[in-house]
């Protein structure tokens, strides 16, 4: 059975926030909980947005990915579930990101059962 793209959504958050650790991306928030996939940085941002500016997990959930990627045109990707449960993408390339970023964590999911 194939994952939807919520549940996708959720797989990367909570590996984030597991597996990651915390990094101040732009003046909105401070330590956003990161990682670092060599190729690109992935960060959380607060569904609640600056009311958690300091992007404590014990204050709201995030809702919002943004990789950030230097090597690209666009530097920025920014992935959202919504709250209708739908994920959408700004700009679209941001779903080729959400992909590779699934197959890297289910990659790392296999080498750590192994």
């Amino acid at each position: 059975m194939s994952k939807n793209d919520n549940d996708r959504f959720n797989l990367i958050k909570t590996f984030i926030l597991k597996d990651g650790d915390k990094q101040t991306y732009c003046n909105m928030y401070n330590n956003n909980p990161h990682y670092n996939l060599n190729d690109f940085q992935i960060y959380l941002n607060p569904s609640i947005g600056q009311k958690n500016i300091s992007c404590d997990p014990k204050l709201s959930d995030f809702n919002e990915i943004v990789v950030h990627d230097i090597s690209s045109e666009d530097r920025y990707y920014r992935i959202k579930l919504n709250n209708d449960n739908t994920v959408t993408f700004d700009p679209q390339k941001s779903e080729l990101y959400f992909n590779k970023i699934c197959t890297l964590i289910d990659e790392c999911n296999q080498n750590n059962k192994n």
